[in-house]
């Protein structure tokens, strides 16, 4: 064979090999970029299912306390008595939205969030009610229970590690 046939088949296959390289590289770049993209994407959701369910759960317990402290509102139209209890008619109302935001989070397969879930339902914070510490440190407990393998997945995927 002539050498310039040599050197031409020579060409063809080395730009035959750039090309299955060239795709292979970017088949696998493009891959993990989606890859990094959905954990990005999977850990800032779960982030922001953190952060609101904390704050629900925080001001719900707030109100709650306040409740607890001052029992139910009265019709009592006193110019500071009427301010008291119109803060007290809100503070209820900003409780029941926020423990419904919290249980709206809750997933019913799993057990801590069941016994949330009841825990939840179960807190009785009228005024008489001598177990209403227990309860709330109680809600605050698994609280941080299903809290903390929630941040360590977000810290695993913004790792990459899942």
């Amino acid at each position: 064979m002539d050498a310039e046939v040599i050197a031409a088949i020579i060409g063809v296959c080395g730009l035959a090999l750039s090309v299955v390289i060239s795709f292979l590289v970017s088949h696998l770049t493009l891959r993990y970029n989606y890859k990094q993209l959905y954990a990005e994407h999977v850990s800032d959701n779960r982030m922001e299912w953190i952060n609101i369910w904390r704050a629900s759960l925080s001001k719900m317990l707030a109100c709650a306390d306040t409740m607890h402290e001052y029992g139910k509102p009265t019709t009592v139209t006193k110019n500071s008595a009427q301010v008291n209890n119109e803060e007290l008619l809100r503070c209820y109302e900003d409780f029941y939205e926020n423990r419904n935001n919290v249980i709206m989070r809750l997933n019913m397969e799993e057990d801590l969030h069941r016994l949330m879930f009841a825990a939840l339902n179960n807190l009785n914070y009228e005024k008489s009610n001598p177990k209403y510490e227990a309860q709330r440190e109680y809600i605050i407990d698994l609280a941080h229970r299903i809290l903390k393998p929630e941040w360590e997945r977000v810290k695993d995927e913004s790792k990459g590690k899942r």
